[in-house]
Protein backbone atom coordinates (compact mmCIF):
# COMPACT_ATOMS: atom_id res chain seq x y z
CA UNK A 1 0.00 0.00 0.00
CA UNK A 2 1.29 3.45 -0.89
CA UNK A 3 0.63 6.14 1.69
CA UNK A 4 -0.91 9.38 0.46
CA UNK A 5 1.19 11.26 3.03
CA UNK A 6 4.55 10.11 4.37
CA UNK A 7 6.15 11.33 7.58
CA UNK A 8 9.70 10.80 6.37
CA UNK A 9 10.36 8.42 9.29
CA UNK A 10 10.62 4.76 8.29
CA UNK A 11 9.24 3.35 11.54
CA UNK A 12 6.27 5.77 11.54
CA UNK A 13 5.47 5.17 7.87
CA UNK A 14 5.68 1.39 8.41
CA UNK A 15 3.26 1.70 11.35
CA UNK A 16 0.87 3.89 9.32
CA UNK A 17 0.95 1.36 6.49
CA UNK A 18 0.17 -1.46 8.93
CA UNK A 19 -2.72 0.49 10.49
CA UNK A 20 -4.21 1.50 7.12
CA UNK A 21 -3.85 -2.06 5.79
CA UNK A 22 -5.49 -3.58 8.88
CA UNK A 23 -8.50 -1.25 8.64
CA UNK A 24 -8.72 -1.72 4.86
CA UNK A 25 -8.71 -5.51 5.27
CA UNK A 26 -11.23 -5.44 8.12
CA UNK A 27 -13.61 -2.95 6.45
CA UNK A 28 -13.21 -3.36 2.66
CA UNK A 29 -16.78 -2.26 1.92
CA UNK A 30 -16.90 0.68 4.34
CA UNK A 31 -15.21 3.84 3.01
CA UNK A 32 -13.03 5.49 5.60
CA UNK A 33 -10.01 7.73 5.92
CA UNK A 34 -6.92 7.13 8.03
CA UNK A 35 -5.33 10.37 9.30
CA UNK A 36 -2.05 11.07 11.09
CA UNK A 37 -2.02 13.93 13.59
CA UNK A 38 0.38 15.47 16.07
CA UNK A 39 4.14 15.65 15.75
CA UNK A 40 4.39 13.32 12.75
CA UNK A 41 1.83 15.39 10.84
CA UNK A 42 3.82 18.54 11.69
CA UNK A 43 7.11 16.94 10.65
CA UNK A 44 8.59 17.15 14.15
CA UNK A 45 8.19 13.48 15.17
CA UNK A 46 11.26 11.62 16.40
CA UNK A 47 12.06 8.07 17.51
CA UNK A 48 10.43 8.47 20.94
CA UNK A 49 7.33 10.35 19.70
CA UNK A 50 4.06 8.49 19.80
CA UNK A 51 2.00 8.21 16.65
CA UNK A 52 -1.47 9.78 16.72
CA UNK A 53 -3.98 8.32 14.26
CA UNK A 54 -7.70 8.81 13.74
CA UNK A 55 -9.74 6.58 11.44
CA UNK A 56 -12.95 8.26 10.26
CA UNK A 57 -15.75 6.28 8.60
CA UNK A 58 -18.13 8.07 6.23
CA UNK A 59 -21.17 6.47 7.86
CA UNK A 60 -22.35 5.73 11.38
CA UNK A 61 -20.79 2.55 12.76
CA UNK A 62 -23.12 -0.31 13.62
CA UNK A 63 -22.83 -2.12 16.93
CA UNK A 64 -21.06 -4.98 15.13
CA UNK A 65 -18.59 -2.57 13.47
CA UNK A 66 -17.85 -0.83 16.79
CA UNK A 67 -17.21 -4.18 18.42
CA UNK A 68 -14.90 -5.10 15.53
CA UNK A 69 -12.90 -1.86 15.89
CA UNK A 70 -12.72 -2.37 19.66
CA UNK A 71 -10.92 -5.67 18.98
CA UNK A 72 -8.86 -4.43 16.02
CA UNK A 73 -7.26 -1.40 17.70
CA UNK A 74 -5.60 -3.29 20.60
CA UNK A 75 -4.40 -6.00 18.19
CA UNK A 76 -2.77 -3.39 15.95
CA UNK A 77 -1.18 -1.59 18.91
CA UNK A 78 0.27 -4.85 20.24
CA UNK A 79 1.78 -5.73 16.86
CA UNK A 80 3.56 -2.41 16.33
CA UNK A 81 7.02 -1.39 17.57
CA UNK A 82 5.98 2.20 18.16
CA UNK A 83 3.64 3.71 20.72
CA UNK A 84 0.44 4.61 18.91
CA UNK A 85 -2.87 6.21 19.84
CA UNK A 86 -5.65 5.15 17.46
CA UNK A 87 -9.05 6.81 17.58
CA UNK A 88 -12.02 5.58 15.58
CA UNK A 89 -15.19 7.51 14.82
CA UNK A 90 -17.67 8.19 12.07
CA UNK A 91 -18.43 11.45 10.32
CA UNK A 92 -21.71 11.53 12.31
CA UNK A 93 -20.26 11.11 15.79
CA UNK A 94 -16.73 12.48 15.72
CA UNK A 95 -15.74 14.04 19.08
CA UNK A 96 -15.48 17.86 18.85
CA UNK A 97 -11.73 17.98 19.59
CA UNK A 98 -11.01 15.35 16.94
CA UNK A 99 -13.06 17.25 14.35
CA UNK A 100 -10.82 20.27 14.88
CA UNK A 101 -7.56 18.27 15.12
CA UNK A 102 -8.27 16.54 11.79
CA UNK A 103 -7.84 19.92 10.06
CA UNK A 104 -4.18 19.93 11.14
CA UNK A 105 -3.65 16.27 10.24
CA UNK A 106 -2.90 14.52 6.96
CA UNK A 107 -4.82 11.83 5.15
CA UNK A 108 -2.53 8.81 4.81
CA UNK A 109 -4.98 6.41 3.15
CA UNK A 110 -8.59 6.08 2.10
CA UNK A 111 -11.05 8.89 1.50
CA UNK A 112 -10.80 12.42 2.85
CA UNK A 113 -13.71 12.24 5.29
CA UNK A 114 -13.98 15.53 7.20
CA UNK A 115 -16.61 15.79 9.93
CA UNK A 116 -18.20 19.23 10.35
CA UNK A 117 -16.57 21.63 12.79
CA UNK A 118 -18.32 21.81 16.18
CA UNK A 119 -19.82 24.92 17.73
CA UNK A 120 -17.17 26.80 19.72
CA UNK A 121 -19.06 26.15 22.98
CA UNK A 122 -19.03 22.39 22.37
CA UNK A 123 -15.35 22.50 21.47
CA UNK A 124 -14.34 24.45 24.60
CA UNK A 125 -16.41 22.14 26.80
CA UNK A 126 -14.75 19.10 25.21
CA UNK A 127 -11.28 20.63 25.74
CA UNK A 128 -12.01 21.25 29.41
CA UNK A 129 -13.31 17.71 29.82
CA UNK A 130 -10.18 16.33 28.12
CA UNK A 131 -7.91 18.27 30.49
CA UNK A 132 -9.85 17.07 33.54
CA UNK A 133 -9.71 13.51 32.20
CA UNK A 134 -5.92 13.72 31.77
CA UNK A 135 -5.52 15.05 35.30
CA UNK A 136 -7.75 12.29 36.70
CA UNK A 137 -5.60 9.72 34.90
CA UNK A 138 -2.57 11.01 36.79
CA UNK A 139 -4.45 11.03 40.09
CA UNK A 140 -6.31 7.69 40.23
CA UNK A 141 -8.68 7.40 43.13
CA UNK A 142 -8.26 11.04 44.15
CA UNK A 143 -10.82 13.79 43.70
CA UNK A 144 -10.03 16.49 41.16
CA UNK A 145 -11.12 19.85 42.54
CA UNK A 146 -10.69 23.43 41.40
CA UNK A 147 -7.19 23.53 42.91
CA UNK A 148 -5.06 20.64 41.74
CA UNK A 149 -1.95 19.65 43.63
CA UNK A 150 0.83 17.51 42.16
CA UNK A 151 0.07 13.84 41.43
CA UNK A 152 3.16 12.80 43.41
CA UNK A 153 5.50 15.50 44.81
CA UNK A 154 8.16 12.86 45.63
CA UNK A 155 8.82 11.96 41.97
CA UNK A 156 11.33 13.94 39.85
CA UNK A 157 8.67 15.68 37.75
CA UNK A 158 6.05 15.61 40.51
CA UNK A 159 4.41 12.53 39.02
CA UNK A 160 3.61 14.11 35.68
CA UNK A 161 5.98 11.63 34.02
CA UNK A 162 3.83 8.71 35.20
CA UNK A 163 2.55 7.69 31.74
CA UNK A 164 5.29 5.71 29.97
CA UNK A 165 5.60 5.65 26.18
CA UNK A 166 7.28 3.10 23.94
CA UNK A 167 9.97 4.29 21.52
CA UNK A 168 10.64 2.91 18.02
CA UNK A 169 12.97 0.26 19.49
CA UNK A 170 10.15 -0.99 21.71
CA UNK A 171 11.62 0.33 24.98
CA UNK A 172 9.35 1.90 27.57
CA UNK A 173 10.39 5.20 29.15
CA UNK A 174 8.77 7.82 31.39
CA UNK A 175 7.00 10.52 29.42
CA UNK A 176 5.69 14.00 30.08
CA UNK A 177 3.08 13.72 27.33
CA UNK A 178 0.17 14.04 29.76
CA UNK A 179 1.67 17.19 31.28
CA UNK A 180 2.29 18.62 27.80
CA UNK A 181 -1.32 17.93 26.79
CA UNK A 182 -2.68 19.55 29.96
CA UNK A 183 -0.59 22.67 29.36
CA UNK A 184 -1.31 22.89 25.63
CA UNK A 185 -5.04 22.30 26.01
CA UNK A 186 -5.20 24.78 28.88
CA UNK A 187 -3.27 27.42 26.90
CA UNK A 188 -5.43 26.90 23.83
CA UNK A 189 -8.60 27.14 25.90
CA UNK A 190 -7.37 30.38 27.48
CA UNK A 191 -6.43 31.85 24.09
CA UNK A 192 -9.84 30.97 22.58
CA UNK A 193 -11.70 32.54 25.52
CA UNK A 194 -9.63 35.74 25.52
Amino acid sequence: MDLQFKTGKKHADAALTAIATAFGDAFPDHPHGCFVLGSYARGTGHDSSDLDVIVVFNHRLTYKSKKQTDQLVPAIKTALNVEVDIGVCSIDDCPPVWSVCLRAGHLVSGVDVQPPLPAIEDYVTALINDVVSLIRGLRPGRKVGSIVDYPDPDLPLYGYEAKPLRDSAGHWAPSTKALSMIILLGRYRTARLA
